[in-house]
């Protein structure tokens, strides 16, 4: 099991307590705020009321997210705002169907891969890579390595270790 970083619990904490200023604290986990995006994008794309606050805060929870971030479509990273999102989803698509059709189908691999609960295929850990100890696992835990530089500093330091 990974330890969280000093400056990571210090983050979730401060997400912890916006999420709560927002009035979100009754989503649980990452699946339920999931869910609840996708909730906001249909309820946006089919003319209801959705809260610009919420989706805000919550695409930037999957944004950090190194996993989810992956598996996020161009469109969610590109669309800051549900305005954003409005002017994109109505020229897309002109009718309600198709509108939540495309949300559901871009949305439900990470509402699987969250409700699994399993780790992602490609989250391997430093260690279970560095125990074939070849070329190959060197490179990818190097990449993650340069990859977690700028976000995560101590742990790029500590696989930069393990692989010494």
């Amino acid at each position: 099991m990974q330890e969280i970083s000093t400056g990571r619990k210090a983050k979730l904490f401060i997400f912890i307590g916006i999420l709560k200023l927002q009035g979100l604290e009754h989503l649980d986990n990452q699946f339920e705020r999931a869910e609840y995006f996708q909730s906001l994008l249909i309820a946006t794309a089919t003319g209801g009321e959705a809260d610009d606050g919420h989706y805000q805060l919550i695409r930037h929870e999957l944004l950090n997210s190194t996993v989810i971030s992956e598996m996020l479509p161009r469109w969610i990273k590109t669309k800051r705002n549900l305005d954003q999102f409005w002017q994109f989803i109505k020229s897309k698509f002109s009718t309600y169907e198709e509108r939540r059709r495309f949300i559901w189908t871009e949305a439900n691999p990470i509402l699987q891969f969250l409700e699994s609960g399993l780790p992602h295929p490609a989250q391997k850990t430093i260690d279970e890579v560095l125990s074939d100890f070849d070329s190959d696992s060197i490179n990818f835990a190097w990449s993650k390595a340069l990859e977690r530089k700028l976000s995560d500093p101590e742990g790029a330091i500590t696989i930069s270790r393990t692989i010494l």
